[in-house]
């Protein structure tokens, strides 16, 4: 009699063979795939690490910088307002020499260095510790640059605004300051823009800057990327301080000039000492 449970046994083993590769390959499978998952959230979380380092670094250099010029404007105040002052004694001391011509031209070198040293004093300071920026708040120290720079440059510019006041620590107001600044500057430098129209806009919680000039067009991506230029480091700053102050800059070629916007978010739970 033929035994024919052998065939059977051999597809049985068959069967339980396929079924514990199967198994093997399946769980092989949510192996690697937890494994690249792990090691996918391994680099997110690395690349987080270091950009969060990068972003304490690029946060620590700029406010470095800014102590940095208040310290040296202060410096170059107390310095140079002493020799001032100096200027001022030798200039009334020349008051006592009996020879007119001597003390004339005393008198006119004196008027002469302390004419130069006002000047220098006042643009030194300027450029290091925006006085109408500390003194008057953001948006007076915004309207009060362009004023001053109409008088200086030649060009026409107007301010527009909804608002008076606004909730800005002093870190955002130096930085926005910053940013206008440069963005004017590569316009007059570069773009050789002669009329300029600046608008603050404050709705709820959020701060919108139009700057529009009729310089010449650019690409603004195009401007990221050419490190080499003259104008390079200015953008890789206003990149930078924008990134840290978490806002957004959109630009907008016009039929003649350019329109940058600049959307910033506002915490209003900031201290209102800091306007």
């Amino acid at each position: 009699m033929v035994d024919n449970s052998y065939p059977q046994d051999v597809s049985f083993l068959i069967i339980t063979a396929t079924g514990l590769v199967g198994i093997l390959v399946l769980f092989f499978l949510v192996f690697i795939f937890y494994y690249q998952k792990k090691l996918f959230q391994q680099q997110h979380a690395k690349q987080l690490m270091e950009t969060q380092l990068q972003e304490q670094m690029l946060l620590g250099s700029i406010q470095g910088q800014e102590r940095e010029r208040a310290r040296l404007g202060q410096e170059i105040h107390d310095g140079l307002g002493a020799q001032l002052a100096s200027i001022k004694l030798m200039l009334e001391n020349s008051r006592s020499m009996e020879d007119m011509m001597l003390r004339n031209q005393a008198d006119e070198r004196a008027i002469e260095l302390l004419h130069d040293s006002l000047q220098e004093l006042r643009r030194t300071s300027q450029n290091l510790l925006p006085q109408p920026l500390t003194r008057f708040g953001f948006v007076k120290g915004i309207e009060n640059y362009f004023k001053q720079l109409t008088r200086t440059s030649g060009i026409t510019a107007s301010f527009h605004t909804n608002t008076s006041q606004l909730a800005l620590t002093a870190f955002q107001s130096l930085s926005l300051y910053r940013v206008i600044q440069e963005l004017t500057r590569n316009a007059l430098e570069h773009g050789k823009a002669r009329h300029f129209s600046l608008s603050l806009h404050l709705d709820c919680n959020i701060l919108k800057i139009i700057l529009e000039e009729d310089g010449q067009l650019y690409d603004w991506n195009n401007l990221k990327e050419n490190f080499l230029s003259s104008s390079g480091s200015g953008i890789t700053n206003i990149e930078t301080r924008l990134r840290l102050l978490s806002a957004n800059l959109t630009h907008e070629p016009l039929s003649k000039g350019n329109r940058v916007c600049i959307t910033l978010p506002l915490d209003f739970t900031n201290d209102d000492t800091h306007r």
